[in-house]
């Protein structure tokens, strides 16, 4: 073989990186009960479960984020899809974007109201569309187009709150505060080959004016993924994640070279500083593979796992670190 034609194969080689598969995963930042950490435990292993069993089968990240946060989006614990907060008049409005860090790829829907799974929908929006953003009523005339059924607002309205957990209650939703209901979710997902992809998905703020829109479908500033820096999700005080670009400034500090969870919490605390009364928290992984959570609000649900330990990681208050061994599903 010509020599120049070897060394070159090399250099190709050396550009691929191996890496552990790693999922990480959120489920809110905030106040809760502790009832309602204990379904949030529940909520999250059982996600995590079926999101790394997806990387593993597959090796393929955006399968496994989607995959991760359709669990989230099916339990009343968690303020997505079924579990999603309502406006001020009632409705529920969602929010989602999925992002592949490799090309940098993205695509988000907003103020959707009859999707149980609005994760679905921006995957489609990013993979058959020109564009990046759809929302309201065009958001879920494409869901259609693309077979998603679109379904009652009764069926997606869950008290994931208190004992009542799974029953129906629009008054329920609508006297609780947004610390109650706390539970934007998130997934970020990095393959064998570096690829990484983060994804968001949210029913918002508790009480919002119709059309709000907030920051977990914003590219840079609830969301993040690019293979040469990290995968971000963040959750928190929307308005403020916007205003303070929290995925992006956390993205810029990792690049300078800082760990990932100091970065997220110089960032968070950076934005409560400036913005007085904000809070929240963030999850990440870096291109090397580093996990990072870290949040300034009382409560986050978290959980990760990587390949090389196959231990899934989980808790909820500061301080907590839960583990449970990943049973590897025969496909």
């Amino acid at each position: 073989m010509n020599k120049l034609v070897f060394l070159s194969i090399l250099l190709l080689i050396g550009t691929v990186r191996a890496a552990d598969p790693i999922l990480i995963i959120h489920g809110g930042a905030g106040t809760i009960t502790s009832e309602h950490a204990a379904h949030k435990r529940i909520g999250m292993v059982a996600s995590i479960r079926a999101g790394f069993q997806v990387l593993l089968d597959t090796d393929n990240p955006m399968d496994a984020v989607e995959a991760a946060i359709h669990v989230l989006e099916s339990s009343p614990a968690f303020n997505a899809g079924y579990g999603s907060v309502l406006t001020e008049n009632g409705e529920i409005e969602m929010d989602a974007i999925v992002i592949n860090g490799t090309d940098l790829t993205a695509g988000a829907v907003g103020a959707m109201k009859h999707v149980l799974h609005p994760i679905s929908v921006a995957r489609f929006v990013m993979n058959s569309t020109e564009h990046v953003f759809l929302v309201g009523e065009f958001a879920e005339k494409f869901a259609e187009s693309r077979g998603i059924p679109l379904v009652p607002t009764s069926e997606l309205i869950a008290n994931s709150t208190g004992g009542k957990m799974g029953v129906k209650s629009h008054l329920g939703r609508k006297i609780r505060s947004s610390y109650d209901d706390v539970g934007t979710v998130g997934a970020v997902a990095i393959n064998s080959k570096g690829n990484i992809v983060a994804g968001t998905s949210t029913g918002g703020l508790t009480g919002k004016m119709e059309g709000r829109v907030g920051d977990a479908p914003l590219v840079g500033s609830g969301t993040l993924a690019d293979d040469d820096v990290a995968g971000i999700s963040a959750t928190g005080d929307g308005e403020a994640f916007i205003r303070w670009r929290v995925a992006s400034r956390v993205a810029s500090l990792i690049e300078q070279g800082v760990n990932a969870s100091e970065a997220i919490l110089t960032v968070l605390n950076g934005m409560t500083n400036k913005i007085p009364g904000t809070s929240g928290g963030c999850i990440a992984i870096t291109k090397d593979g580093e996990i990072g959570f870290q949040w300034n609000s009382e409560h986050l649900a978290w959980a990760y796992v990587k390949g090389s330990n196959m231990t899934i990681h989980y808790g909820v208050e500061k301080g907590e670190d839960q583990t449970t061994p990943f049973t590897v599903v025969a496909s």
